[in-house]
């Protein structure tokens, strides 16, 4: 196979795209048989290495031992001798079990508390039945729960920036909101400003709420005790992503400490790597339960009981809560904000709805939001970037690939957030950029996040990124002069390698505690004065 063609081999082999799949993704390849075979020919060339033992290969890390000695195949005959990928084995247990349970199975309870309007639809009439047929539609209903699962938890991987940026806005307006109340203290004015800051977070047009919180909450006598009753709606910090958070970073910290015995397994520090990858859905979550929003809207309709008694429709079976009041997406809760400030009218203050279209602070916001994204992604890129062979590898790329589509869609959730709210006249320029822009953002989406999320995930537990050019660096793509396999493992750049995972794999955990500390400071005292100011009414 010439260069040129081997290149081309290898880009189509970590996007599942080679036309060749046989080839591409064969799992045959067999990196310590590759290193044996190398060792041998290395031993006939100087035959003085077959009595240095520690001229091996395979060999694990021992304290009490010395590293091995490097062993090295240029990469063309790397890719000659092993054209697909080394699986993982599934008694290497840091080959798949260190990443499932350092960072997927705990994305499960964060994502959980993302609150999101839709799911699959899994018909819940039919658990009725008896015999057979409840019983079969119960292990269907679990396939469907769990796959509804799966995308939910690829949704909030590709979408994490829109999600956090999104979040931030609405804790702004959350603070903004008690600002103005505190100034106001009584009045109508100040009762539609706390109202707002709980039924924000939902469709003003579902059920039609909006006109249902002015008639039952704004101009009721009973005002400050419904009120009372929407903020004990809302769950604890620790309820929600607290526990969560504790298992997150205990098995985080185990799996660093762990990997003090396990100096030269490149696997358990890419599996670091990892879960300081999955840290953005930490935060993502963590932002979240720091807003003011009612997540639920079903525990809503009790307030508006007189009215719910009397729909003569119900929720849709798509709809993630059986409820007439539907919640919105995160990262569309700032044009909603503006469907509200219309709907409600002179009786929101005025300063609410500057805050709701500030610019400056949108940009802010999301200044912050690539900040909090680029963080762990750069502290997991870092990572793999510097296990031998130490250079941008295919895991790196991955980290750095997704954090730069997460920032572009960032900017997208800006400029549509901005546009969409601003007295803009909307003319052919407007209307050329903004489809631009959703092309633009559709393809960071399936490239960027998507592609990123689930195929990077997917190909570390498979063992795809155990491929000569992964252990090359993909650097070598264009030129393959000097391009070297190190096949050995635990030799002394694998050692040296240890005090990068140490150190940032300390400071990730640091990070992620520390953002949920304030998420949790963040809330209780919001929360605090929220009640205060409703006592006051």
């Amino acid at each position: 196979m010439r260069p040129r063609s081997q290149i081309i081999t290898h880009l189509f082999l970590l996007s599942f795209l080679y036309h060749r799949p046989s080839v591409a993704l064969s799992s045959h390849a067999n990196f310590t048989a590759l290193c044996e075979d190398i060792r041998h020919s290395m031993i006939i060339t100087d035959p003085s290495l077959a009595y240095n033992p520690d001229f091996v290969c395979g060999r694990p890390y021992a304290p009490d031992r010395n590293p091995s000695l490097p062993i090295r195949i240029p990469l063309t005959e790397c890719m000659q001798k092993c054209p697909g990928y080394d699986p993982s084995n599934r008694s290497v247990l840091s080959q798949w079990v260190g990443p499932l349970v350092g960072f997927l199975l705990p994305a499960l309870a964060f994502v959980i508390s993302i609150p999101r309007p839709f799911r699959m639809w899994r018909k819940d009439d039919r658990f009725a039945q008896h015999g057979f047929l409840g019983y079969l539609w119960l292990f269907v209903a679990l396939l469907l729960m769990a796959l509804d699962t799966v995308i939910w938890i690829i949704v909030v991987f590709a979408l994490a920036g829109p999600l956090i940026v999104g979040a931030l806005h609405e804790a702004f307006i959350d603070h903004a909101v008690l600002d103005v109340v505190e100034e106001l203290r009584t009045g109508v004015n100040a009762r539609t400003a706390l109202t707002f800051t709980f039924v924000g977070s939902l469709e003003p047009k579902a059920g039609n709420l909006s006109t249902e919180i002015s008639d039952d909450i704004v101009h009721s006598l009973h005002a400050r005790e419904k009120l009372r009753a929407m903020l004990a709606l809302l769950p604890s910090y620790g309820s929600r992503v607290g526990l969560p958070i504790v298992f997150y970073l205990g098995a985080s910290a185990y799996t660093l400490f762990d990997a003090g015995s396990k100096l030269g397994d490149n696997d358990t520090a890419h599996a670091i790597a990892f879960g300081l990858w999955y840290g953005v859905i930490v935060i993502a979550a963590t932002v979240n339960c720091s807003v003011l929003g009612v997540d639920n809207p079903a525990s809503l309709e009790a307030i508006f009981f007189e009215y719910v008694s009397h729909i003569p429709w119900g929720p849709k079976p798509w709809n993630f809560y059986d409820s007439l009041f539907q919640p919105v997406w995160l990262w569309d809760r700032a044009r909603v904000f503006q469907k509200w400030a219309d709907e409600l009218g002179d009786n929101l203050d005025p300063r609410i709805k500057s805050s709701i279209l500030s610019r400056s602070w949108k940009f802010v916001w999301c200044i912050v939001a690539a900040f909090l994204i680029s963080v762990p992604c750069a502290l997991a890129c870092y990572v793999s970037y510097s296990t031998p062979e130490a250079g941008f590898g295919c895991r790196s790329v991955i980290h750095l690939v997704y954090a730069t589509s997460q920032i572009i869609l960032i900017l997208g959730w800006f400029y549509f957030s901005d546009l969409i709210h601003q007295n803009i006249d909307h003319g052919l320029v407007y209307h050329v950029g903004k489809i631009a822009m959703y092309c633009l953002c559709g393809l960071t989406v399936v490239v960027g996040g998507m592609f990123t999320a689930i195929g990077g995930t997917v190909m570390q537990l498979v063992g795809l990124f155990r491929n000569c050019i992964c252990k090359a660096a993909l650097s070598y793509l264009a030129n393959y002069d000097g391009a070297l396999v190190q096949v050995a493992i635990d030799t002394q750049a694998h050692r040296d390698s240890w005090r990068y995972w140490r150190a940032f794999g300390i400071t990730g955990i640091c990070v992620i505690a520390g953002i949920s500390i304030v998420g949790w400071c963040y809330q209780v005292r919001t929360r605090s004065r929220c009640k205060t100011l409703i006592e006051q009414l």
